[in-house]
């Protein structure tokens, strides 16, 4: 029965994993806004923990064997990319904070270039490879060994050859103790340097470019969050695997059984899982990218509904489309209609040019028709060169008039005189 409660958790794992994983890797690939030196880290972390989480179906049919189905040769095949992919992991994980650090820390100097991120990642994969080869090779340095119910395979840490032991020790402290105190002082720098500007006087929050620079560090430090919360998951998931590996190097072999050396190994399959989620669901361009994905297919759908509502509109006039939640209109007709207005039977009073009328060649469908009343303040025409005629004839008259009054009260002064 525990076999196939084993192998179910590890199908999940697996499936889930693998899923969120290919996810990243996608939005990364069909996203040219997503290509950043930082993003190039995260789909590195996508793609080791995708690895992983695929080798996982090893153990799945081993569980359900209720054995080593593939021997000697499937297990250190198994145990090197385990080996391979959780070492590679973590060293990214470093890098990532590590780049963290410098961007919150030295915002004006970029220099995590994208050149320098694949000259880290390169490493990051010699350096998994060298801890993963050793073992693989048997040449007394290391061995990879069957472990828990005899459904996967891992370094053997619960030997007696002392260097193998040795090499156990130097595994723990390159592969757990280096990444763990990088990550520690990376992220500590940036709670310090994120506290340390918290207090930013009124006036450089007012300047422009202070703005736009506490934008950007907004951002990073949302950045950082995340990446913070992956490391924090990775190392509640691989500190129960470390431990039991040191138990079985110090000679505590009586407290490791089938079922406590294979639980850790299950946790440190779910932090596959939950980085590649903790990436995409948190990091605001990643959550961007995939919703224009979710909804791209039914803007399509929409689209091609639009085209198929459009009519011929009689005249040549452009056709234009209207959508009301209670009142749809199928189409717009732009015209100019010189009044009075007979023929249109006006139903609205909120528009004063926008009428209403049933089209009966259309079967009563309701069609809007824009009513635009002459308008004599852009067009030059007849009417309007009559109107500033007698515009200008009345102003004449009227100054002749006043011209008269004042001689006739000027004359009868004169009079008085």
């Amino acid at each position: 029965m525990s076999f196939y409660l084993v192998g179910t958790a590890y199908l999940i794992i697996s499936v889930i994993g693998v899923a969120g994983n290919l996810l990243v890797i996608f939005l990364f690939a069909r996203c040219k806004s997503l290509r950043t030196p930082a993003n190039y880290l995260i789909v590195n972390l996508a793609v080791t923990d995708g690895l992983m989480s695929l080798k996982s179906v090893v153990v799945v049919y081993n569980c359900y064997y209720k054995g080593p189905a593939f021997g000697d040769i499937g297990c250190r095949i198994y145990a090197f990319f385990g080996g391979l992919t959780g070492t590679t992991s973590i060293i990214t994980l470093s890098v990532i904070s590590f780049d963290r650090y410098f961007v919150i820390r030295f915002p004006l100097k970029r220099t995590f270039s994208k050149a320098r991120i694949k000259i880290c990642l390169a490493v990051a994969w010699i350096y998994g490879s060298i801890f993963s080869i050793v073992p693989a090779l048997d040449i007394g340095f290391g061995k990879y060994a069957y472990e828990g119910y005899l459904t996967s395979c891992s370094f053997d840490y619960l030997t007696e050859n002392k260097k193998i032991k040795t090499f156990i020790i130097i595994f723990f402290v390159a592969a757990w103790v280096v990444p763990f105190v990088l990550i520690s002082f990376s992220y500590g720098n940036i709670l310090n340097v994120v506290t340390s500007r918290a207090s930013i006087t009124k006036k450089s929050r007012e300047s422009f470019r202070h703005m736009k620079e506490d934008t950007n560090k907004r951002q990073e430090v949302t950045v950082a969050k995340v990446a913070f919360t992956t490391v924090l998951l990775w190392f509640l998931s691989w500190t129960p695997y470390a431990i039991v590996a040191l138990l079985g190097v110090s000679d505590q072999k009586h407290v490791i059984t089938p079922l406590v050396s294979m639980f850790p190994a299950l946790f440190c399959k779910t932090a596959s899982v939950l980085n590649s989620y903790v990436y995409a669901l948190s990091h605001p361009k990643f959550r961007m990218e995939l919703k224009k994905i979710c909804f791209r297919q039914g803007d399509m759908n929409r689209k091609v509904g639009d085209t198929n509502a459009q009519r011929n509109v009689k005249g040549g006039h452009p056709k234009l489309k209207h959508q009301d939640a209670e009142d749809e209109v199928e189409e717009v007709n732009v015209a100019s209609v010189h009044p009075p207005i007979s023929t249109v039977n006006t139903e609205t009073t909120e528009l004063s040019h926008a009428v209403v009328r049933s089209d009966s060649q259309n079967r009563g469908s309701k069609v809007l028709e824009m009513v635009l009343r002459p308008d004599f303040k852009n067009k030059s025409s007849g009417i309007r060169k009559l109107a500033r005629q007698w515009s200008s004839k009345e102003k004449d008259r009227n100054k002749s008039k006043d011209d008269e009054s004042d001689e006739g009260d000027k004359g009868a002064e004169d009079e008085r005189f």
